[in-house]
């Protein structure tokens, strides 16, 4: 064959395998978007409108991973996904991810040639966890404690945004330095940035910078004014919307002091500042992180946060470990009032074991006053909206609530509840759903008695068979799936570690029957060449919608599942040129709709007059140089892969593109 022709073939099939590429699958019709953590401002962690995923079709056989999109940092947020944007070139549905490396991706929720995001932002530099001291060459830090490695390398977008579909904007804070040449300590600013869905471009003057003080008399005051510190808080909470209203919850990093647990609201046309909510100004600590769940929110409009290890004194407005209820129609000189609180009899044995409440988030339970929520002592407390309970002084005190169980095992070490549970109200009744580290997934019933009452199951009604490994420290993060309450469509999601030792974390995305977790359905370890979604991402929840799972990792990517169509290639047949008696296998990782085929054929993609090898994804083609490439099928069609050129030291097969010609040499 001529030189010229194979260059214009290589050109050729470049261009026969996008456009041999699978359409985007079939979406459901008007799917539902998600555009909060957990899904609702109740943190549920439910969407209800999934009609493609059911319990018969996630399988190893039609599901698994169909894509993944490349950002430039961990990612903390969970993806959040829009249908029908009115992005240049037309509508799509669209998911949105955010880095800790300050960017903020849009893209193409659904076509897995779309590899290009429709766009990306950066919304400054991120803050260094540690940098070299001056004139030294020692780290220094400015977050947490010494040795403080909760976070690796960086810090900027570190909660879940928020989208007002109104006004097409997505909400989101940054933490960003401006940087003192040539090296830190730097200058931090936490800022909330309005971007547009279509472009990313900044909305309302933004981006605006958070501060803001109470009174108080906490130590690091003055003249009893309490001010917000950007490096001793860490803004871990997603993000709320209510009434018109942006809210974010503070912690710390690393329980460095001092330190508060703030809640700030800012007006989301404006982006102006509206009130603010020290849970500890007399005193300290009672931090807002609740493994990432955002700020709850019921149909009255009032906010409910969960606060850690920290001083108690209501007297004073001081609320470590407790449930507290803000009520943003009574902000009083830009503070917003508590106006209810539960607090466990045993507040100081919490405190002084580390066993912090707000560990996790509170769930507001759907066509009810009830609110479910707990922490690292593994106890779950139902509350009653509308009458919380306060706080039964101890030792002997009892607290007054609507029901209480130990979900998850007590240890001696202090382990939790986080993730918070999610729930359904499914074929079978209200369920519960919670897999905290070292333990295995439970599946709880509940019982509603009327809007401010409910009976919890003391036993779960099932339990998981796989049970996660004490040493990671981490429970699972979980979301829901169904369409509606119908049968056969209630799908519980689950991210957890890989169960090996000194994998560095690598995650298992794992997939449950809603109404029996005793039934594992498919999960991304059974074909882990194909379906593995990288480093483990903890706390971030699976986003699901419209017939595709989004998973976030720490791997630098967007991990995108769902069911099995024609086949794609994930990674193609690499070129290689071999050493001596070197042995040579050429492969391919590919996706789609089992079961798969595979045609090896010698010459350059699309030359179809010699096949070789077996009928499998990796083939050796012994010592032959020249190209190489496969045809992949399966019942719903076929794509070729790109031409792998085989080259040997003493017999080198190589196109020449800079002069038309391919050098041989022997």
């Amino acid at each position: 064959m001529r030189h010229k022709q194979i260059q214009r073939l290589f050109f050729l099939a470049a261009i026969a395998i996008i456009w041999c590429l699978p359409a985007t699958p079939a979406s459901g019709s008007n799917p539902s978007p998600v555009l909060t953590q957990h899904n609702d401002n109740g943190r549920t962690g439910a969407y209800l409108g999934e009609s493609l995923l059911t319990t018969t079709n996630v399988n190893s056989a039609q599901f698994g991973k169909l894509f993944v999109r490349e950002v430039d940092g961990q990612i903390y947020a969970q993806p959040l996904y829009v249908p029908g944007v009115a992005v240049p070139g037309g509508p799509r549905n669209v998911v949105y991810v955010a880095t800790m490396h300050n960017s903020v991706y849009a893209f193409d929720a659904d076509n897995p040639a779309a590899s290009q995001p429709l766009w990306q932002v950066s919304l400054g530099l991120s803050a260094p966890v540690t940098y070299t001291i001056p004139n030294t060459t020692t780290l220094g830090h400015d977050f947490g404690p010494p040795g403080y490695d909760d976070i690796v390398g960086e810090i900027g977008i570190l909660s879940t945004p928020v989208i007002d579909p109104a006004s097409k904007t997505l909400y989101v804070v940054a933490l960003t330095r401006e940087p003192k040449p040539p090296v830190c300590p730097c200058q931090y600013a936490y800022q909330l940035h309005a971007l547009d869905l279509a472009n990313g471009s900044e909305k309302f003057a933004g981006p605006v910078t958070i501060s803001g003080s109470v009174p108080g008399t906490a130590a690091e005051g003055e003249n009893g004014v309490v001010s917000f510190q950007v490096r001793q808080q860490d803004q871990r909470t997603a993000l709320l919307l209510q009434d018109g209203v942006i809210y974010m919850g503070f912690a710390s990093f690393g329980s460095s002091q001092p330190y508060h647990g703030w809640v700030f609201g800012y007006d989301a046309a404006t982006l102006q500042q509206v009130s603010a909510w020290n849970s500890t100004p007399d005193s300290g600590l009672g931090g807002i992180w609740q493994t990432g769940q955002g700020l709850a929110a019921n149909a009255d409009g009032k906010i409910y946060v969960m606060t850690a290890n920290g001083h108690f004194n209501p007297a004073t407005g001081d609320y470590g470990d407790s449930f507290v209820k803000l009520d943003p129609q009574g902000v009083i000189s830009g503070v917003l009032p508590v106006i209810d609180s539960f607090t466990p009899e045993n507040q100081s044995e919490l405190e002084a074991h580390d066993q912090d409440l707000g560990s996790g988030g509170a769930l507001l339970l759907p066509g009810t006053q009830l609110m479910l929520g707990g922490g690292k002592s593994g106890l779950l407390y139902l509350l009653d909206q509308s009458d919380m309970g306060g706080y039964q002084e101890g030792p002997g005190g009892t607290d007054r609530l609507v029901a209480s169980i130990q979900a998850t095992d007590f240890f001696t070490i202090a382990h939790s509840n986080h993730p918070p549970p999610v729930f359904w109200n499914g074929p079978t009744g209200p369920r519960f759903y919670i897999w905290g580290e070292g333990q295995a997934l439970r599946e709880f019933g509940l019982t509603i008695n009327s809007p401010v009452s409910a009976t919890i199951q003391p036993a779960p009604v099932a339990t998981s068979t796989t049970q996660l490994q004490s040493f990671f420290k981490q429970g699972a993060a979980l979301s829901l799936s169904a369409n509606g309450s119908m049968t056969n469509t209630g799908i519980l999601w689950a991210v957890t570690p890989f169960n090996v030792p000194g994998t560095d974390l690598l995650a298992v995305l794992r997939a449950y029957n809603a109404s029996n977790v005793t039934q594992e359905l498919w999960d991304s370890s059974l074909n882990l060449a194909r379906d593995a979604p990288g480093k483990f991402a903890k706390f971030n929840a699976p986003t699901v919608a419209n017939g595709k799972v989004y998973v976030a990792t720490f791997s630098n990517q967007l991990v995108v599942y769902g069911l099995m169509r024609a086949p794609w290639i994930i990674t193609q047949p690499q070129s290689q040129v071999v050493v001596g008696g070197q042995n040579v296998i050429l492969s391919t990782v590919v996706s789609g709709q089992a079961p798969l085929s595979y045609q090896w054929y010698r010459g350059v993609s699309g030359e179809t007059q010699n096949p070789v090898g077996p009928n499998a994804a990796a083939f050796n083609p012994a010592a032959l140089p020249g190209t190489y490439w496969v045809r992949v099928s399966n019942v719903l069609g076929h794509i070729d892969s790109a031409t792998a050129v085989l080259s040997f030291a003493n017999h080198l097969y190589l196109p020449n593109f800079a002069n038309n010609s391919a050098a041989e040499a022997r």
